[in-house]
This record gives structure tokens, C-alpha cells and sequence, in this order.
């Protein structure tokens, strides 16, 4: 009777050991599923970063070497303006200096017109008085 019922209680236990070593093995490879699912898909965002992070830094190099350009045109259009306000001042010098020349030859103008018109006078009335 106790041998019998021994032996009951080892198949019992050597069933519950081999559910218990099942349910292990299951966990595990349930457990090894996850953490490889898991692996794969950071995988996956870990190189769409990667991938992400090298698009844009060709563009930010691109992006660097299209502001060089655009600043050597800006630096090139600002010595352009710049040497354009440099004449529009000197044609006003000019155009200050030709109205004061006109002034001035104009009034020099006036002055030998009015000596020119007295000297008529006095030389025809200092001739009638001669003659």
C-alpha cells in the first residue's frame, strides 16, 4: 500500500516536474520572442534614426555650403550698392559744382554786360563832347 501510494506520489511529481520544466520551456521561448521582436523593431528605429541623422547632415552641408554662395553674393551686391552710392554722391559734388560755375558765369555775365553798357555810354558821350 505505501509503495503503491509512493508511487502515486513520484508519478505525481514527476508530472507536476515535467508541466512545471513545460511551462518553463514555454515562458522562455515566449520570453526569447519578445526580446527578439523587441531587438527587431529598436533595430528598426536605431537605423531610421541613423538614416535620418546622415540625410540631414548631407543637407546641413549642403544648406552650408549654399549659404557661402549666397553670402559671396550679398558681400558682392553690398560692394555694388556701395560703389553706386559712392558716385551718386560724387555726381552730386558735380551737379553742386556745375550750378555754382553757372552762378558764377552768370553773374560775371551781368557784371560785363553792365560794364560793357556803361563804357558804350561814357565812350559815345565823352566822343560828342570832343567833337
Amino acid at each position: 500500500m505505501y509503495s503503491t501510494l509512493y508511487k502515486e506520489y513520484l508519478g505525481a511529481q514527476n508530472r507536476h516536474k515535467a508541466l512545471l520544466s513545460y511551462k518553463r520551456q514555454s515562458m522562455l521561448k515566449a520570453v526569447d520572442d519578445l526580446v527578439t521582436t523587441m531587438l527587431y523593431r529598436i533595430d528598426d528605429n536605431v537605423a531610421k534614426a541613423y538614416g535620418n541623422q546622415r540625410r540631414l547632415n548631407s543637407e546641413l552641408k549642403e544648406l552650408y555650403a549654399k549659404l557661402s554662395v549666397f553670402r559671396e553674393q550679398a558681400d558682392a551686391w553690398c560692394k555694388v550698392v556701395s560703389e553706386f552710392n559712392k558716385s551718386l554722391k560724387e555726381l552730386g559734388d558735380v551737379e553742386n559744382w556745375a550750378s555754382k560755375m553757372e552762378r558764377e558765369t552768370l553773374i560775371l555775365d551781368g557784371c560785363l554786360r553792365l560794364v560793357l553798357t556803361h563804357s558804350t555810354k561814357e565812350t559815345v558821350y565823352q566822343s560828342q563832347k570832343t567833337s
